[in-house]
């Protein structure tokens, strides 16, 4: 029988604390809201490197799971719930420093767009140890094609 933490980054979910869900309104547009939601966790031995550093691929996991929830926050809100259901279609990173292990990580999900085909959101990760930003990341997702049978 497989378990979650025979999967890849499968003992990492059930340590995410989503700390915030909000639905705000937008700053660049009054007339329109933006989902945002924020998510904490302890960087853990199984999120390191040699180094001691938490790993590209953790925080990708990361960003590509929780990106979306910002989505589904402004989604439902919205009462748009087909519009997140979807699949990635790219996504962005830039990396500015490392994350120690120890460290709190803080994700700050924002969506961006949700409407037509795409769906963006913007990740901002966090060591709130050291308020030092750790990856800027964009998400981008789209609906799945219909399967051809």
């Amino acid at each position: 029988m497989v378990t979650n933490t025979d999967l890849f980054c499968g003992s990492i979910p059930p340590r995410v604390r989503v700390t915030h869900i909000n639905v705000l309104p937008n700053p660049a547009e009054p007339s329109r809201v933006m989902g945002q939601v924020i998510c904490e966790l302890r960087a853990e031995r199984d999120m390191v490197d040699e180094h001691g550093n938490v790993t590209v691929g953790s925080i990708t996991y990361l960003v590509d799971m929780l990106s979306t929830l910002a989505l589904v926050a402004q989604g439902a809100q919205l009462r748009k719930t087909e519009d997140y259901v979807a699949v990635s279609q790219s996504l962005q990173f830039i990396f500015h420093a490392p994350a120690p292990l120890g460290s709190t990580i803080r994700l700050d999900n924002t969506c961006v767009a949700l409407a037509g085909r795409t769906l963006t959101a913007r990740c901002e990760v966090w060591d709130v140890d050291a308020n030092r930003l750790i990856c800027s990341a964009f998400h981008v997702k789209m609906p799945p094609s219909k399967p051809k049978l």
